[in-house]
């Protein structure tokens, strides 16, 4: 599996960020969906970040899934070098509490359940190729048009990309920093 080493400037420790696999997303299609996630935040641009996420899935909602799991792998990455801990000891610490938990109608057993299978999936960016296809046609299983697991990713994604700020760690715009660095773009 390629990898890019980026160097957290302040703790001087290094974080590995996996290739992303282009059968599921190009580098490119990856910068513009952390974009898109980004607008998804906001709620009062709900519906136009819903159409984007939409475009990036292309009809195949693994595609989408792919590259939320890329991203989020890419800043748990990024936060477990500035905080000194291992990837898979920050990916097992991912979850969230909070309103989109209120508001998804899902019970604390079934949410919990989403956000043990998306932390496997996480780690498995970072770590297979193989273990990759593997939570995809799982997550397919449990969730065929994966919106659940989609809910439950977004979120995990909000609470870990608002960690990432109040620490000093900008979340917005790294992905296309390491796709440009590490020539990723132009392949």
């Amino acid at each position: 599996m390629e990898t890019v080493r980026v160097e957290d400037r302040q703790s001087g420790r290094f974080a590995e960020v996996p290739r992303p696999l282009a059968e599921y997303l190009s580098p490119r299609d990856l910068v513009e969906l952390e974009q898109a996630v980004r607008t998804s935040f906001n709620i009062a641009k709900h519906d136009e970040a819903e159409q984007a996420l939409d475009r990036v899935a292309a009809g195949d909602p693994t595609r989408l899934m792919y590259g939320l799991l890329w991203l989020t792998t890419m800043w748990s990455s990024l936060s477990a070098a500035r905080i000194g801990v291992t990837v898979p000891q920050f990916t097992s610490a991912l979850g969230y509490r909070g309103l989109r938990f209120d508001l998804s109608g899902e019970s604390e057993q079934s949410w919990a359940t989403g956000e043990q299978a998306l932390r496997r999936g996480v780690l498995a960016v970072a770590t297979s190729v193989e273990d990759t296809h593997e939570c995809l046609r799982v997550y397919g299983r449990l969730d065929p048009g994966l919106a659940r697991l989609r809910w439950i990713m977004l979120a995990i994604m909000d609470g870990l990309t608002q960690d990432m700020e109040r620490n000093g760690v900008a979340p917005w715009g790294a992905a296309e920093h390491i796709v440009r660095a590490a020539g990723w773009a132009q392949r």
